[in-house]
């Protein structure tokens, strides 16, 4: 509740819902119940929640917009994430997210996306790697990006020049 009341305050929210289990989400987004939805993306106790980051990828939702928010007693951060069904660029700041899935090929692999962030002057904030359920000695990487909307835009410009087949999980905003 604390998460929708904070993106509320940013962003219109189109017929949303903050999910209270991970199955209820599931089978209201196969439905299309809902234009958007609040999902948990990472917590301090846990890192980052990969069964979450799945259901981003195997329903083709984007992250919006992505806020922190802490529990009563303060000793934990959950951070939270409108996911929509379309991507949208930020227009409230000039920096901002950019996160995407790929899975690694002969001719392109996690140091080329690396040098090419840096090419164009994007930071990394962090990138987390899973095994792919079909072939445990390949991997999907999640990188997560932070630079300007202008730099992400030729990222993306570059990604689609290398023929790099890639999954935008969102460009946001860290409210």
């Amino acid at each position: 509740d604390t998460a929708l009341l904070n993106f509320r305050k940013h962003i219109e929210i189109r017929n949303g819902h903050a999910f209270r289990s991970f199955n209820e989400m599931c089978d209201d987004i196969e439905t299309n119940i809902y234009d958007d939805c609040i999902i948990p993306l990472e917590n301090t106790a846990n890192g980052k929640l990969m069964n979450f980051y799945s259901i981003i990828d195997r329903f083709d939702l984007k992250i919006a917009m992505t806020c922190d928010v802490e529990n009563q007693s303060g000793d934990q951060t959950t951070r939270y994430a409108l996911l929509r069904r379309t991507v949208s660029i930020p227009q409230s700041s000039d920096n901002c997210c950019f996160e995407f899935s790929f899975i690694a090929a002969d001719n392109f692999g996690i140091k080329n996306i690396l040098d090419l962030a840096e090419l164009v002057g994007l930071d990394l904030h962090r990138i987390d790697s899973m095994p792919l359920r079909y072939n445990e000695s390949a991997f999907i990487y999640y990188p997560m990006l932070y630079g300007s909307k202008q730099n992400i835009l030729l990222f993306l410009f570059f990604l689609k020049l290398n023929l790099i087949q890639y999954n935008m999980i969102g460009i946001y905003d860290l409210i």
